[in-house]
C-alpha cells in the first residue's frame, strides 16, 4: 500500500482563484477531522475549506458549500487514482471574482489535489515472510556475503549452530540451497511490514 510521507501542501492558481491542498496521512476518521479542523482554523477567512478522506473501506466527501459533487468527490477521485491509502486531502479555496462552472469547478478540484499528491513524499509498505534456518560456522561466510550483495537484511543468533533470520521480498530459499550445496530446512517464522521510499 502507498502512503503519505509526510504532512505537505500545494497551491494552484485557476481565474485568480488560489486553490491551496493540504495532504497528510490520516490513519482513522478521528484523525481526519482533526486534521480538517487545523486546516479550517487556518484559514478562517476562506470561502471553502473542501476535503476527502480514505482509509481502506472509509471513504468521505465534503463539498463545502460548493455545487454538490464539485468539490469533495473530484478530491477523492484524486485519491484513488493515485492509489494512496489512510489519506486526507483538504482544498482550501479563495475565490477570486469569476465564477468557474460545475465541470470547470469539478476539474479544477481534482487538478489541485492530484497535483499535490503526484509531489508529496510517498513511502510503500508491504508485509512479507520471515525465515530462519540453521548453519555451521564454516558456512557463515558464504550465506554472509550472499546477504549482503543482495542488499537481504539478515540477523544471526550464535549457539551450537547459527540462527539465520532474515526476509525477503524475492524466493531466494533455492538459492541460499544451492549456495551451500546442501539440504537444510529453512522455516516460515512471521511476517513483517517493511516500508520504503517512492
Amino acid at each position: 500500500m502507498i502512503f503519505i510521507k509526510e504532512e505537505t501542501s500545494d497551491t494552484l492558481v485557476i481565474s485568480k482563484s488560489k486553490f491551496i491542498t493540504y495532504l497528510k496521512r490520516c490513519k482513522d476518521e478521528n484523525e481526519y477531522k482533526d486534521f480538517l479542523n487545523t486546516i479550517r482554523k487556518k484559514h478562517y477567512d476562506a470561502n471553502h475549506c473542501c476535503s476527502a478522506f480514505i482509509s481502506h473501506n472509509i471513504q468521505k466527501t465534503n463539498d463545502d458549500k460548493e455545487p454538490s459533487r464539485t468539490a469533495g468527490v473530484p478530491i477523492l477521485n484524486a485519491i484513488i487514482n493515485e492509489k494512496v491509502n489512510e489519506c486526507a486531502v483538504i482544498v482550501v479555496r479563495y475565490f477570486g471574482g469569476i465564477k468557474l462552472g460545475a465541470s470547470n469547478l469539478a476539474r479544477t478540484y481534482n487538478l489541485a489535489a492530484s497535483q499535490a499528491i503526484k509531489k508529496a513524499k510517498k513511502i510503500k509498505e508491504e508485509l512479507i515472510d520471515t525465515y530462519s534456518f540453521q548453519i555451521k560456522y564454516e558456512d557463515y561466510n558464504k550465506i554472509s556475503n550472499f546477504f549482503n550483495k543482495n542488499n537481504i537484511e539478515f540477523d544471526s543468533v550464535y549457539d551450537l549452530n547459527i540462527e539465520i533470520n532474515f526476509y525477503s521480498k524475492n524466493d531466494i530459499q533455492t538459492m541460499i540451497k544451492d549456495i551451500l550445496k546442501k539440504d537444510i530446512e529453512i522455516k516460515k517464522i512471521g511476517q513483517k511490514i517493511i516500508k520504503f521510499d517512492i
